[in-house]
Parts: C-alpha cells; sequence; structure tokens
C-alpha cells in the first residue's frame, strides 16, 4: 500500500474509474522503474496548477486496455488406415 494520502486519493479513484479492486495493480504501476512513475506523479500533484503554462503539467489520464490471450495447443487428430 502507498504510504501518501495523496497517492492513495488517486489509487481510489482511478482504480474505481478502470472498474478495478485489485489495489496491486496501481501498486505494482508506482513501483516500476524504481518508482519512476511515483516520482513523477507526486511532483505532478506538488506543481501549482496555476503557474504552469503548459497543459501536460495540467492534465494526466488514467486509461485500461483491453487484450486477448493467446493460447498454443496442440490438437490429436486421428488419422484414417488404407
Amino acid at each position: 500500500m502507498t504510504t501518501d494520502y495523496r497517492l492513495d486519493w488517486v489509487k481510489e479513484r482511478a482504480l474505481a474509474f478502470l472498474d478495478e479492486t485489485d489495489e496491486e495493480l496501481f501498486d505494482e504501476m508506482m513501483s516500476r522503474n524504481d518508482g519512476d512513475l511515483e516520482d513523477r506523479l507526486l511532483s505532478y500533484l506538488d506543481d501549482d496548477i496555476a503557474g504552469a503554462h503548459d497543459t501536460e503539467r495540467k492534465l494526466f489520464f488514467v486509461y485500461k486496455t483491453y487484450f486477448d490471450k493467446v493460447i498454443e495447443e496442440e490438437i490429436v487428430v486421428p488419422e484414417e488406415g488404407e
């Protein structure tokens, strides 16, 4: 579980928006690349949005990607004899 109340707030809202209940998904995402994303998100939350001129410093997006899982199976088919 994250230790910063701001990250907990973002986690709760992001998981609710994405219709997810597994908090480990968010925690794992935040810990990737030695916590770079967590550091960047905290920096984003600390910034004064009234003074920032870049749009990217005022917005962030949360999205969910769906994908099909491909499973390789071997199917045995009997051969007809002569």
